[in-house]
């Protein structure tokens, strides 16, 4: 019991930086891409899945652009495409 006590605080500490890590999405074109992400200097990288085919994809964003791959197809577009929110979100986690 008192383990648990113990480590009750720990566990909780954990807690929010595997919600950090948990899966984002944002649409565009009618696809939904589900992702997580990983800073590499100035530039965001985008790595997930798109649905509805659920094929794999790898995406930058640097300098207000999306650049990358998807299912064997290049893709670009502009991060302010997107639905506002989510692509200030994706920017100012960018920078």
């Amino acid at each position: 019991m008192k383990a648990a006590l113990f480590l009750a605080p720990l566990f909780a500490l954990a807690m929010p930086a595997s919600a950090d890590t948990a899966p984002q999405q944002f649409e565009h074109n009618g696809i939904t891409y589900v992702y997580e992400t990983e800073e590499r200097g100035d530039q965001r990288i985008l790595t997930g899945r798109h649905y509805p085919t659920g094929a794999r994809f790898r995406l930058v964003v640097r300098d207000g652009r999306v650049t990358g791959r998807m299912n064997g197809t290049t893709v670009s577009f502009r991060l302010s495409d997107i639905d506002e929110a989510r692509a200030e979100e994706i920017r100012l986690a960018s920078r």
